[in-house]
């Protein structure tokens, strides 16, 4: 069962180095993506080309959604993922921007501007929505 107990940063970084892993299953001999929070993604350094950094992103979205139950979308036309373009200079980063959209969202509800903690939003939604 997911609940929100299953989404911290540790759990988003499993997710994606699980991404990684998978990434490096399709690869073709020679790249590969160093599985660490170091390893360059779009920065100079990088052994991808743009089709494997896609392949990435998708098997990072898929990984959220199996393992932590949390829909996120960082490919997709315009670039309009919510994540800054900036955070794919290296995995750390990536991961660190996916941390902060998914365990603060931009759109949380507010009272007296003054965030509401995430596991009391995400409570609120499962009223709402029946989950």
């Amino acid at each position: 069962m997911i609940s929100a107990k299953n989404i911290s940063a540790k759990n988003i970084e499993a997710a994606v180095f699980s991404a990684i892993d998978r990434l490096g299953a399709v690869l073709p001999p020679g790249i590969y993506l160093e599985r660490s929070r170091a390893a360059p993604l779009l920065a100079d350094g990088t052994s991808l080309d743009s089709m494997a950094v896609v392949n990435l992103l998708v098997f990072i979205e898929e990984e959220m959604l199996s393992t932590l139950g949390v829909e996120i979308m960082l490919t997709g036309a315009g670039g309009d993922s919510g994540i800054d373009p900036e955070a794919f200079g290296t995995i750390g980063a990536l991961i660190d921007a996916i941390c902060q959209y998914v365990l603060c969202p931009k759109d949380v509800a507010k009272v007296s501007d003054v965030p509401i903690v995430y596991e009391e939003w995400l409570v609120k939604q499962e009223r709402v929505w029946g989950k």
